[in-house]
């Protein structure tokens, strides 16, 4: 009972991750300095104040399924307190990582090569990763909120599409800008598959973020 407790607590920080700024919440202090968290909210046609934005990350997804830290009335409980606009904050919109992100338990991409091999007809590319907490979960989502949107965005193309060789830094080469458009069309269709419509996509999280990095981890 008490993993139980400590996951919920941990949950919203990561499942959260992706809101924006129009509501703020009580103010933090880290080191002596005051801290001001925002996250996005609006008010719905019958005038009540919900939250928007969500993203269900790797960690996230994971505590919530097969970590086993929840039961699965707990786990269904709280995903109508989220997503349910009755009984819940009525989230409406996901913005889900395309692979791994910084709220990740470990660097992967759709189409995962060893080092030094390519894979430009990207014939292993693969959402295996994601069909074991991700794609449940959103499809779960979307069963309590039918007109939830959900919006991709990834941290990194696949490490052999980048001059570093790497998921951290570099950029992705020429020659492989079809490839990479390729890895969104099936990302897409892979999804539509698990019933899972993405409505919006982006080419990269955070594109300037840093220099010499694009698409990078």
């Amino acid at each position: 009972m008490r993993r139980s407790h400590r996951a919920l607590r941990l949950l919203p920080a990561g499942l959260l991750s992706a809101a924006g700024f129009t509501a703020a919440v009580p103010p933090a202090h880290a080191a002596g300095e005051q801290v001001t968290a925002w996250l996005t909210t609006t008010d719905d046609s019958a005038g009540r104040h919900v939250f928007t934005g969500a993203s269900f990350t790797d960690t996230a997804a994971w505590l919530f399924g097969s970590s086993g830290a929840l039961s699965q009335a707990t786990r269904d409980a709280t995903m109508r307190k989220l997503f349910s606009p009755t009984d819940g904050i009525g989230l409406s919109f996901l913005r889900n990582p395309m692979g791994a992100s910084d709220l990740a338990r470990h660097g992967c991409t759709y189409d995962d090569v060893p080092a030094g091999q390519t894979d430009p007809s990207l014939s292993r590319f693969s959402i295996a990763h994601d069909l074991a907490d991700v794609v449940p979960l959103t499809r779960q989502a979307l069963q309590l909120v039918p007109s939830l949107t959900v919006m991709a965005s990834p941290w990194t193309a696949p490490a052999w599409m980048k001059d570093s060789g790497s998921l951290n830094g570099g950029r992705l080469k020429a020659e492989d800008y079809g490839a990479y458009a390729s890895y969104f069309v099936k990302y897409l269709q892979e999804y539509r598959d698990q019933g899972v419509d993405v409505s919006y996509v982006t080419p990269q999280n955070e594109p300037t973020c840093c220099r010499g990095s694009s698409p990078r981890a």
